[in-house]
């Protein structure tokens, strides 16, 4: 009896663990089949994931070339603003050009239409006006050039230089190419030497009454009156000299006898006919007897 239990015990036993190893060898099975429909709607396979995955990289793929055209968008617009603005700048050079060329050619149909006026044929009455107003201008040259050589004799007589204000000339007008000169160019060619002649006349007013009266008390502020009445330059000394003897140099002296003015000349020489005690007078009056006979007249006082 004892036996035929272990064998029953051995069997159950044996049969058990069969079954536990079938249930454990058919365990990863069950479980994939359990947990198969489950996965599949929470987690994508191996295959779904590796599909998004090309997914995804075809979208990065197609955002690179969507950014990638979108920057060659921009790089392509960047030239196109480029040549928009050079053609706007040659448009706004050919206008400017278009209107300095405009500008030049009124310019020039205005220079033509006056030259064509200033060169159109003139009356009687304007050339008498043009020549009138020249030789008016003329005249007033000639005067002004006068007056300057005459301040030029009483600056070298005083020993001074002349001032450049005396020394200055006008220009005389230069009509240009295809024109004439007016009325308006010689009468201010005119104006101007005449201003200049009215200058020069006064500096030779000036110079002449330091010359006939000349200030100090010294006998050689005569010797500017002795060059100016034309004494020969190496008789000065002695025309000087006969001065200081006869007069002292004072121009109103009357001495005994008749005798009058710095070179003491008689009065009966004269006759009344000048004034000797007049210093120019005087001086030209001895210069008169000098040219005749020398220092013959103050032979007492000359040597």
């Amino acid at each position: 009896m004892r036996g035929k239990r272990t064998r029953r015990t051995i069997i159950a036993t044996v049969m058990s663990l069969t079954v536990v190893g079938l249930m454990v060898a058919a365990g990863p099975a069950l479980a994939d089949t359990s947990v198969e429909d489950p996965a599949s709607a929470e987690t994508p396979s191996a295959e779904t994931q590796t599909t998004g995955d090309e997914t995804a990289a075809d979208q990065s793929t197609g955002d690179g070339a969507a950014e990638a055209q979108g920057s060659t968008g921009e790089a392509t617009f960047e030239p196109a603003t480029a040549d928009e603005a050079a053609t706007e700048q040659t448009a706004t050079e050919q206008m400017a050009s278009k209107t300095t060329a405009t500008e030049e050619t009124v310019s020039e149909q205005s220079a033509t239409a006056e030259t064509a006026a200033a060169l159109a044929p003139l009356t009687a009455a304007q050339k008498r006006a043009i020549t009138k107003a020249k030789r008016w201008a003329n005249k007033w040259a000639r005067q002004a050039k006068k007056n300057r050589r005459h301040a030029a004799k009483h600056a070298r007589y005083l020993g001074k230089r002349l001032p450049k204000s005396i020394r200055r000339s006008v220009k005389k007008p230069r009509a240009a190419t295809g024109e004439r000169l007016t009325v308006a160019d010689w009468r201010a060619y005119g104006r101007a030497w005449k201003k200049q002649a009215r200058k020069n006349a006064k500096y030779v007013r000036v110079t002449w009454r330091k010359i006939k009266n000349p200030r100090g008390s010294s006998v050689r502020r005569w010797l500017p009156l002795l060059r100016h009445e034309g004494w020969p330059k190496s008789q000065l000394p002695m025309a000087l000299r006969v001065i200081y003897r006869e007069s002292k140099g004072n121009p109103r002296l009357i001495g005994s006898g008749g005798y009058h003015g710095l070179f003491q000349i008689s009065w009966s020489f004269s006759r009344g006919r000048f004034n000797l005690r007049n210093p120019v007078t005087n001086v030209r009056v001895a210069k008169q007897l000098f040219s005749r006979r020398g220092w013959q007249p103050w032979a007492s006082t000359a040597y």
